[in-house]
């Protein structure tokens, strides 16, 4: 026996089957849509950061080659046998200080990448004034020659006198000598 199907039944189906149609594109279609353009703004945004990154990096690395550049420019125009130790040594005679000067222990590096020689000197400083000791420091930080202070202790020694005992490290970098 045949079905008949009343007007009822094809109005349920097509109402049924719009349903499933329109599930369907918002299944396969619009939520992969929405979801792709979610991952691209998340991707557009982690790029961004990443770009900032860089440029931010980039700005740091021109600023630490100039600084390079300009070291090196610095130890080229150091006399030839230049040395840390006689350096410090004459700049403790012209800040008058060098009959303060307890001890001085030069020691040598080679760079990691083997093109630089590091040299410190490490050097004890009894019976200064303020005064005295912020002098040496300022000829030291404005040496021409590169030196730097890489640590420095001061200890207040005198009771009568307001004086000081400094032991510092100094360091300067040079070239390699082959």
């Amino acid at each position: 026996m045949a079905a008949k199907v009343t007007k009822r039944d094809i109005i349920t189906l097509i109402i049924g089957a719009t349903v499933l149609v329109v599930f369907g594109m918002h299944q396969f279609v619009i939520t992969p849509l929405l979801n792709k353009r979610t991952r691209q703004e998340k991707t557009i945004k982690s790029k961004k950061s990443v770009l900032l990154d860089l440029v931010l990096l980039k700005a740091e690395f021109e600023r630490l080659m100039l600084k390079a550049d300009f070291a090196k420019k610095r130890i080229a125009k150091r006399k030839r046998g230049f040395t840390l130790f006689s350096d410090m040594d004459r700049m403790a005679g012209v800040a008058g200080i060098k009959q303060n000067v307890a001890y001085m222990k030069p020691f040598t590096a080679v760079s990691k990448d083997n093109k630089y020689t590091i040299s410190t000197v490490e050097m004890k400083l009894d019976g200064l004034d303020m005064e005295q000791l912020v002098k040496f420091l300022y000829k030291v930080e404005t040496s021409p020659n590169a030196i730097t202070i890489k640590r420095i202790s001061i200890t207040k020694t005198g009771k009568a006198k307001d004086l000081a005992s400094a032991v510092l490290q100094v360091e300067t970098i040079g070239n390699k000598v082959e």
